[in-house]
């Protein structure tokens, strides 16, 4: 038998709340977050029950499809369910089976399965709901965008950086990300880390376990190192060296310890992103703001975002004199740190970092080629 347009009309609606009258396609395109209630089975015999097809437009709001009266859908393995959520660019024939609402969705849901999108490899990406799992394969910084907040709860990504530069992931307006109990603008995922990012509603929760917990308010530097020895880190020199980041979230405060002050001198500490076994690019400088002419500890204020697991370089440089400071053990040798030949020799297989002149801000892109050090400052970093 076939079936004519008068058969199956079509409706469309933008409103909030939408009253199924009877069979037909109805389509829904608000941008505000709407109901689409079923008629009511009871009175109406089973040889006159209809189907009703819903459809989401791809820019619509999620639409609760919800039951009349007493009545029961059965979806997701509940046959008791009072209604269920349509997202943006779903669809679903409502069947009544005599007992219950039967669901029949015309496809599975991206956000149910998943699904690999192409390779990503430009600088810049708005996430969709075309895929679950994304793949970035480029060698410059991506600045990646997450999709609406409002119109896509449940949503849930798998994010890969398989390239060789970092991608920021941002919220979307002013949607915010959640890492722990922390509320951040942005989350920079480093080569080589997957992280899950999950909506739930209200905010997008980003899922990257943390290396080790931290306190709020507590300061932290490299684990399992002596900081007991002290020197003279040169005036106008930047040291670095190698921090596993143990948390993802913001750290508040840079530090380091000045034991006999240098006249006009300031401190000046940065943080540099890993490239691939060596300092990369710049991501925080916190201008020369630590008063190094007294003993004492010296910190600046910061917001660093960063990632746990990640790898980064924290750095500090004497500038305008060269103040007596706590530094690493002489006899420390970090693994972070990749030698040759040639400096096992001349370091007796000891290395901490790597330095470069700094006599004003810190340059962008650490120095290629910089010189392996045996010993710098000791610096830490605050958990907001």
């Amino acid at each position: 038998m076939a079936l004519n347009k008068a058969d199956f009309p079509f409706y469309t609606s933008s409103a909030t709340n939408i009253n199924i009258t009877g069979p037909g396609v109805w389509f829904v395109y608000g941008g505000t977050a709407s109901t689409v209630v079923l008629p009511p089975r009871a009175g109406i015999p089973n040889s006159d029950l209809a189907i009703y097809r819903i459809v989401v437009a791809p820019t619509a709001a999620p639409v609760t499809v919800s039951r009349s009266s007493a009545d029961t859908i059965a979806v997701g393995g509940v046959t008791t369910a009072t209604s269920f959520i349509l997202n943006p660019g779903e669809s679903v024939d409502m069947i009544h089976s005599g007992l219950t609402w039967v669901p029949l969705f015309g496809a599975i849901p991206p956000a149910m399965f998943r699904k690999v999108a192409p390779m990503q490899t430009g600088t810049t990406f708005t996430l969709d709901r075309s895929a679950s799992l994304f793949v970035f394969t480029g060698t410059a910084a991506a600045a990646w965008t997450l999709p609406v907040l409002s119109l896509n709860k449940g949503l849930d990504y798998t994010l890969h950086n398989r390239g060789t530069a970092a991608i920021t992931l941002s919220p979307n307006g002013a949607d915010t990300l959640t890492l722990g109990a922390v509320t951040a603008s942005s989350v920079v995922i480093a080569p080589g880390q997957i992280v899950r990012v999950v909506n739930d509603g209200t905010t997008w929760i980003v899922e990257n376990r943390p290396v080790r917990r931290l306190r709020s308010g507590k300061y932290y530097g490299i684990p399992n190192v002596a900081f007991n020895n002290t020197g003279l880190p040169t005036a106008d020199r930047l040291r670095v060296v190698p921090f596993v980041v143990p948390e993802s979230g913001v750290y508040d405060r840079i530090a380091s310890e000045v034991i006999t002050g240098a006249a006009a001198t300031l401190l000046r500490w940065g943080i540099y992103r890993d490239g691939g076994g060596y300092p990369g690019a710049l991501i925080l400088d916190s201008g020369a703001v630590g008063d190094a002419s007294t003993a004492g500890v010296k910190e600046a204020t910061i917001a660093a975002n960063l990632v746990g697991g990640e790898r980064v370089w924290l750095g500090v440089a004497a500038q305008g004199g060269n103040p007596t400071m706590r530094t690493l053990a002489g006899s420390i040798s970090l693994p972070d740190v990749g030698i040759d030949t040639a400096d096992i020799v001349t370091f007796s297989g000891i290395a901490v970092g790597y330095f470069t002149s700094a006599a004003a801000a810190l340059p962008a892109t650490f120095t290629a080629g910089a010189g392996v050090q045996n010993t710098a400052p000791g610096i830490w970093l605050r958990k907001a």
